[in-house]
């Protein structure tokens, strides 16, 4: 007979708390059988190694998913395919090492004002010519929603009736419709377009955006820490006694998918009337 062992033993043999078993059991990564007599609830020793697997995997940073497929994969044999998913992970690694690494760096710095400016570059006001865009919008996260408009943007204009009917002329940029942060955003994704195109749903737009004034500035850096120049843009507005007159840009200057986080350009732009 197969040895039986509950749910805090379990947890103490593979060092996974039974928050972590029960979230496991819900994704279908690692189930406990029922006892068809009582209903109860128990591990085998069976499952002990995959137990530590599994916690091996969380400590290297893998996600639920990656696990999920892990184990999956394990589960068939086919030894192959682990390589390209640990290969993956050994290069998520190593940018999050370069990535801490230069946060260390920059809290070791004596200046701290130093610190949060030294990824942008000196704030001015610009004039921003008008521009025809292909542009769609919708509500929804950044993480999720930016990306996902910026896909379909491009899906757009490489379908069989555009092509090479009609051209970027400028750079990927998001617009910003909230007056304040909200996890439930609303975005717009816009690309500067020539020639004539043709679409396949209402839920794109061509338009045109009118010439503006901003201050801009191009911050260098990881997405998720764009907040820094932002700071300085917004401080520069408020010491020239500026006031914001439309919808904050960004402005995408080079691709996530060729450069390091580190080396990542996004032009912010926001609109102000200048008095005078």
């Amino acid at each position: 007979m197969i040895e039986r062992i509950t749910s805090g033993k379990f947890s103490t043999i593979t060092r996974l708390s039974t928050k972590a078993l029960r979230l496991y059991d819900e994704r279908g990564i690692l189930s406990p059988e029922r006892d068809p007599v009582n209903n109860y609830r128990y591990y085998t020793l069976a499952q002990v190694e995959d137990g530590i697997k599994i916690r091996m995997m969380a400590e290297m940073g893998f996600s639920l998913e990656e696990i999920s497929e892990v184990m999956g994969i394990l589960s068939h044999g086919d030894l192959d395919e682990l390589d390209d998913i640990f290969m993956h992970k050994s290069s998520q690694i190593e940018r999050e090492i370069t990535r801490l690494k230069r946060l260390r760096n920059l809290i070791q710095s004596y200046n701290p004002i130093e610190v949060l400016y030294m990824s942008c570059s000196e704030p001015e006001i610009k004039q921003i010519t008008g521009m025809r865009v292909l542009s769609r919008r919708e509500k929804g996260r950044y993480s999720q929603v930016i990306g996902k408009l910026i896909g379909e943007l491009m899906t757009e204009l490489q379908r069989d009736e555009n092509r090479g009917k009609v051209h970027m002329t400028g750079p990927v940029m998001f617009i910003s419709h909230d007056r304040e942060y909200r996890e439930e955003a609303d975005i717009e994704i816009a690309i500067p377009i020539s020639g004539r195109i043709s679409l396949s749903s209402d839920e794109y737009e061509v338009k045109r955006f009118p010439e503006l004034r901003a201050v801009s500035l191009v911050y260098t850096g990881p997405y998720h820490e764009i907040g820094a120049g932002y700071s300085r843009a917004m401080n520069y507005v408020a010491e020239k006694g500026l006031t914001i007159s439309g919808n904050i840009r960004e402005i995408y200057l080079n691709d996530p998918q060729r450069v390091e986080e580190i080396q990542l350009m996004t032009e912010i732009q926001i609109p102000v009337e200048v008095q005078g």
